[in-house]
């Protein structure tokens, strides 16, 4: 028989990290994800960039975390118009 299949739009987090005092890019963090989907993971970045992709659109609550740092926060929204949303957390 035929079947349908629904394709979702996907969005995309993407961000920098950077040292607040000192300027520079924070290169090793853990982050978590609260929205419609929730992602928890780690990464090294030598520039301090980070991407979260294949997210269905809607808000969410970033959590960031790197040894020496407090935690860093911030709230975005992913939409089909901004499927590529970017964020600074310092």
């Amino acid at each position: 028989g035929e079947r349908i299949y629904r394709l979702e739009a996907s969005g995309r987090i993407l961000g920098k990290l950077i040292d607040g005092k000192r300027g520079g890019p924070i290169t090793q963090y853990e982050y978590q994800i609260f929205g419609p989907v929730s992602r928890r993971g780690s990464a090294v970045s030598v520039s301090g960039a980070f991407e979260v992709g294949a997210l269905p659109e809607g808000h969410y609550g970033i959590e960031v975390h790197a040894e020496g740092y407090g935690p860093g926060t911030a709230e975005v929204t992913v939409s089909p118009e901004a499927p590529g949303t970017e964020l600074q957390i310092k």
